[in-house]
């Protein structure tokens, strides 16, 4: 005969022996559970302590960095203040140049038959000595003797004190480049 199990206990026996089962279960779950989450607890006290170490020092180069920027900013603007002074100081002398249209006006004036100016430039100093403006014409003559009553006609020139032309400039008779050099105050 065959051996099969059977159950002779009442009904209501066995619905308790079930429910103590699944108690047991439940409890053992539920505590594996808790025990589950006191471990990661655990594990989780390392990383905390560090994020809280990270961020006091990322606190603290924060207020460093907003202390050397605030430093930064006064210096930049000492810096720009100085340089504003610089330029209101170099404006001022500028005030007592004479105007740079003024000059290549009183310039061109002079009588320059036979001579070609091809370009000007113009260099006012800001110095206390009178007379120290620079002007260089460059240009061409058709001619040695149109280039020599040029610069006699500038040298009588009262605002013009000097006229430099390099004696090669005559080495040529006809259609001579120059280069002069007036100095003087070009003020008519």
């Amino acid at each position: 005969m065959e051996n099969k199990y059977i159950n002779l206990l009442p009904a209501s026996r066995l619905r308790t022996i079930r429910r103590d089962y699944f108690t047991r279960v439940i409890s053992i779950a539920v505590l594996f559970t808790a025990l589950l989450i006191i471990v990661f607890g655990i594990l989780q006290v390392p990383t905390y302590t560090y994020l809280k170490h990270e961020t006091v020092r990322q606190n603290q180069k924060l207020d460093s960095l907003k202390a050397q920027l605030a430093t930064q900013n006064v210096q930049d603007t000492k810096k720009r203040l100085h340089d504003l002074n610089t330029n209101t100081i170099f404006l001022t002398g500028l005030s007592k140049v004479p105007m740079t249209s003024s000059a290549i006006r009183a310039v061109l004036s002079v009588n320059h038959t036979g001579v070609k100016i091809l370009r000007l430039t113009y260099t006012a100093t800001v110095s206390k000595i009178k007379g120290s403006e620079k002007m260089t014409i460059f240009g061409t003559a058709s001619t040695r003797s149109a280039l020599q009553k040029y610069k006699r006609a500038l040298q009588a020139k009262s605002f013009i004190n000097r006229v430099n032309l390099p004696v090669d400039s005559y080495a040529k008779d006809i259609d001579i480049s120059f280069t002069m050099t007036l100095i003087g105050t070009f003020q008519k």
